[in-house]
């Protein structure tokens, strides 16, 4: 995208996410590409969730959706008929319909040559600044369906079926029958917005905290396929924490120790400025540690150690001595 058009798309994005703010037309369980909005919220209300389960001995089954290269197969027929649907101004419509009608591809050659404009007929515009917004619309019209649909986990006053952050998907509930059927509209839902799951990565896991049991995932299926099924006891990367759905971090506070240490290792004899190399453990080395901190339950002893690491790193940015006092960072 060139200069000009990155700024008539930045100012349109603006006024289009303000717009479905003000409308509250976005679901409140949408996180993605939203003011005062994040990933920490999404895992907070996710463990919740499961704390909530636990408490009153229930049965929870969840899965975790991954869509394949989202905004690339995303239909446009379909996004403008949603966008008509939500009572968008026509004339906007028309205008971003005109917009994606000219939008095409080149292939590049090894002599820098370039092949014919070829028209792209599906997906939204790598880069540019409605993207996202637009992807997000999409997504939107799938939770309000899936909401309709019930059978979620009761909170009180409140029903959570489904989390997403962007196009990062997860559907709870309190039994496989009422999976199975979301996972039924999902793949409609799919098939007409133009949208591909990646069954390699979308998992399932569920327990019965009564019995302390897994439960019986063998006859989720999507689409033509089932997805990955995950035990309670094992990981599932969710936003980024390592967690099991029984509710144990044991497996996020190994991976920021395993983490560090790695990247620490790579510090060893650097051939940089020692403020480059400082800045690299203040950027990547403590935020590995902070991201997560917050819903992570770290012993006292377990935190001095993380810190006796970073001040390591430190040292070895600035190609010190390790005998150096700490206190000098």
């Amino acid at each position: 995208m060139n200069t000009a058009a990155k700024i008539v798309t930045s100012v349109w994005a603006k006024r289009l996410s303000k717009s479905l703010e003000q409308q509250s037309v976005l679901e409140g369980s949408q996180e993605g590409f939203r003011p005062d909005r994040s990933t920490r919220r999404q895992i907070s209300r996710f463990i919740s969730a499961l704390q909530d389960v636990e408490r009153s001995q229930g049965t929870i089954c969840v899965t975790f959706l991954d869509f394949e290269n989202y905004l690339k197969t995303i239909s446009l027929p379909a996004l403008f008929l949603l966008l008509r649907k939500l009572g968008m101004n026509e004339n906007d419509v028309q205008a971003l319909e005109s917009y994606y009608e000219r939008s095409h591809m080149r292939v590049i050659h090894a002599d820098s040559g370039k092949s014919a404009k070829i028209p792209l007929h599906r997906g939204l515009r790598q880069g540019c600044p409605l993207s996202p917004i637009l992807g997000g619309v999409v997504v939107n019209a799938m939770l309000r369906w899936l909401d309709f649909k019930g059978g979620g986990l009761s909170q009180g006053d409140f029903v959570t079926d489904i989390l997403c952050f962007a196009d990062d998907s997860t559907r709870m509930t309190t039994n496989v029958h009422d999976m199975n059927v979301l996972l039924a509209c999902v793949n409609s839902y799919c098939q007409w917005a133009g949208a591909k799951i990646n069954m390699s990565k979308t998992e399932v896991t569920g327990y019965d905290y009564k019995r302390k049991c897994p439960l019986d995932l063998s006859i989720l299926q999507l689409g033509n396929g089932k997805p990955k099924i995950v035990m309670p006891w094992d990981p599932a990367k969710y936003l980024g924490v390592r967690f099991t759905i029984t509710g144990d971090l044991t497996f996020e506070r190994d991976y920021v120790r395993k983490k560090t240490l790695d990247t620490i290792k790579h510090l060893t004899k650097h051939m940089y400025h020692p403020q480059q190399i400082h800045w690299v453990v203040q950027v990547a080395i403590i935020p590995t540690f902070r991201y997560s901190a917050a819903i992570e339950k770290w012993e006292s002893q377990e935190i001095v150690k993380l810190e006796n690491l970073w001040m390591r790193a430190f040292k070895k940015a600035w190609k010190v001595n390790a005998s150096l006092p700490d206190v000098t960072f």
